[in-house]
């Protein structure tokens, strides 16, 4: 599950570069603006996205280049690499996040989530993958690309058919961008990553 770990980090943060350069007319709450960001992130909310000029077509395709990026070198197509990156996707879209400001003082803040996440390690760990190749009837004569077509069927199914996990919560130590008039989570790249993690379950 390493690679799918940095597939979250790297395309997360290309997504948030972007929010670096848009910002609010007036000050809002703590928990608005990084309740915003998490739309945004995992499920390029149209509303949330308006509210920093950003395209969600554009934050979609940020991501989606990241996830089939990783499958480029394999004996996946393009295609193939396309449907399971759009299943991860759609998978963190159903990841369900709230928040709510727990301390604030001046510029600096704390801010709650909590995450129902979509628990991908238990659909995508060794056994569930194998189990689910198995019922598949493999023939000896079954050809690397006809393999290549069955893996890719199994990954998309498992994804989308991935269960919600228990509640988890983290906190989103924050600061007020007076430039910006945003306020935006401490350590962008921590917060991308602990955040894209915790919704799949990774």
């Amino acid at each position: 599950m390493k690679k799918f770990r940095s597939i979250q980090l790297a395309c997360l943060f290309l997504c948030l570069i972007c929010f670096f350069l848009s910002g609010c007319s007036s000050k809002s709450k703590p928990e608005e603006d990084i309740l915003s960001v998490c739309k945004i992130i995992l499920q390029q909310d149209k509303d949330s996205a308006s509210k920093f000029d950003l395209n969600p077509k554009d934050l979609h395709d940020v991501l989606l280049n990241g996830f089939t990026k990783q499958f480029g070198d394999s004996v996946f197509s393009k295609e193939q690499a396309t449907r399971m990156g759009e299943a991860f996707i759609n998978t963190l879209k159903k990841a369900k996040v709230s928040a709510k400001t727990i301390s604030e003082d001046g510029d600096k803040a704390e801010v709650e989530l909590t995450i129902t996440p979509i628990d991908l390690k238990a659909a995508l760990d060794d056994k569930a993958l194998n189990k689910a190749l198995e019922k598949k009837g493999l023939s000896p004569n079954t050809t690397e690309k006809e393999l290549a077509e069955i893996v890719t069927q199994i990954m998309v199914e498992q994804i989308n058919n991935a269960s919600p996990a228990g509640d988890k919560k983290i906190k989103v130590p924050c600061t007020y961008n007076e430039k910006e008039k945003v306020w935006m989570p401490n350590d962008m790249e921590q917060f991308s990553e602990q955040l894209a993690l915790t919704a799949l379950c990774l």
